[in-house]
């Protein structure tokens, strides 16, 4: 059950830039995730629901990452109302993302450089 994964590489296959990185070459959730690991670093672009991140929370997010098993994927993704790997990617990609959780709004915005919004819904079980 990678739901967490397989949604934001869905929506990532769409985009030009990410698709001439990867020479148009689909992308498994275990190489996309050893590729964040790998690139992880402060996401000082980005805020969340309109707020700059704290020095503390954008540690603790880079050691998230940096200790996240990758042998987990399949085993479902626990991703939280203020979670690492979406400003990550936010930072990285150079997007904003919008996270449909049981109908409330959370927005990881990147102040700096956005070249579109990643939609994303999920539930307390699936994401989409």
């Amino acid at each position: 059950m990678a739901c967490f994964w397989n949604s934001i590489l869905n929506r990532l296959q769409e985009d030009k830039l990410f698709n001439d990185i990867n020479n148009n070459i689909r992308i498994t959730p275990l190489l996309f995730t050893r590729s964040l690991k790998r690139n992880n670093k402060k996401t000082n672009n980005v805020i969340w629901q309109g707020k700059e991140l704290t020095e503390k929370q954008k540690e603790e997010n880079l050691e998230h990452i940096k200790s996240y098993d990758e042998k987990e994927i399949n085993n479902g993704y626990l991703c939280s109302s203020f979670d690492p790997f979406l400003f990550l990617i936010c930072e990285l990609f150079d997007i904003s993302i919008i996270n449909q959780y049981n109908g409330t709004r959370i927005e990881y915005i990147n102040k700096i450089k956005c070249r579109y919004t990643m939609i994303l819904n999920n539930d307390k079980g699936h994401m989409w």
